[in-house]
């Protein structure tokens, strides 16, 4: 075994050269694998189905009411604990005929069959109207209607209501439009009404989660005596150095090692600021 150590300037290096069998230190590598997600009727895609925004899931969830939709005439909205999901619903202080206007969404992609929402509607109501209605203005949809239905009498607790999705909204929501908004018409005595989970489309389960990653690592092998943390090359057979090169920096000296039999070259010119640790020969002047 034997040490250089070199005093003069240190020169960049113009390239280097590692023996065939140089390894690295440890290396981590992370890959990441797809994830098929299901469609409405189950089967697996990778391209049709696509999760809703946090903004689209806030808007159709009724999740910051005050922030998201307004009324015409106004019927004073403001977000109820009493939900069917999420953290809130929306409520509505209902004053005569009101429309109800969501803020603009981006379309959600993977359009339902039914639109479905959820409602609660005041104790000893008698009769009255609920309208959905679908607007998209970059599409030339200016008051598409879902459906109308009868709210009905109370029954204590929310009713849900699903309206056809028509083919020309579904391609809306299959579109890149960011201007959708949808309005509740509700023709009904006044009272406080509450309203939930609006579901059009797009995939509303949690994203899929991309499995842990796998680490995978290169073994290597030092002298004898040698920690893994004071070698910068270390290399099972043989090591090349090219002409000019710089190995470390004046001061530091780290070590540089060949377990192999073969002979370790060093080019010319080549200025090395650490100890050399070789198995075979080491020839320091290559031309």
């Amino acid at each position: 075994m034997s040490a250089l150590s070199d005093r003069s300037t240190q020169v960049k290096s113009r390239s280097s050269q590692v023996g065939r069998h140089l390894l690295g230190l440890f290396l981590t590598v992370t890959s990441l694998a797809g994830c098929a997600v299901e469609t409405e009727n189950g089967a697996e895609t990778r391209a049709k189905s696509q999760h809703l925004t946090i903004a689209q899931s806030r808007v159709l969830g009724f999740e910051a009411p005050t922030q998201d939709w307004s009324t015409n005439n106004g019927s004073v909205v403001s977000s109820s604990a009493n939900k069917t999901q999420g953290a809130a619903a929306l409520s509505l202080v209902h004053n005569g005929y009101t429309q109800l206007v969501s803020v603009p969404i981006a379309a959600t992609g993977s359009p339902a069959a039914n639109a479905t929402f959820q409602m609660q509607v005041p104790a000893n109501m008698s009769w009255g109207t609920v309208e959905l209605v679908f607007k998209s203005p970059s599409r030339n949809m200016w008051w598409s209607s879902l459906g109308s239905a009868n709210i009905g009498a109370s029954t204590g607790g929310y009713k849900s209501f699903s309206f056809p999705i028509p083919t020309p909204v579904r391609d809306a929501l299959s579109s890149t439009a960011t201007d959708i908004t949808f309005t509740f018409v509700i023709n009904a005595p006044n009272g406080q009404y509450l309203i939930d989970n609006l579901v059009v489309g797009g995939d509303t389960s949690s994203p899929p989660q991309d499995p842990p990653p796998v680490p995978k690592t290169f073994s290597l092998t030092v002298p004898a005596g040698s920690a893994a943390s004071e070698l910068l090359i270390s290399a099972t057979q043989k090591i090349t150095i090219d002409d000019r090169s710089t190995l470390s920096r004046v001061g530091e000296m780290p070590k540089v090692a060949s377990v192999g039999p073969d002979t370790s070259e060093f080019g010319a010119a080549v200025q090395v600021h650490a100890d050399i640790v070789s198995h075979g020969d080491v020839d320091f002047v290559r031309s």
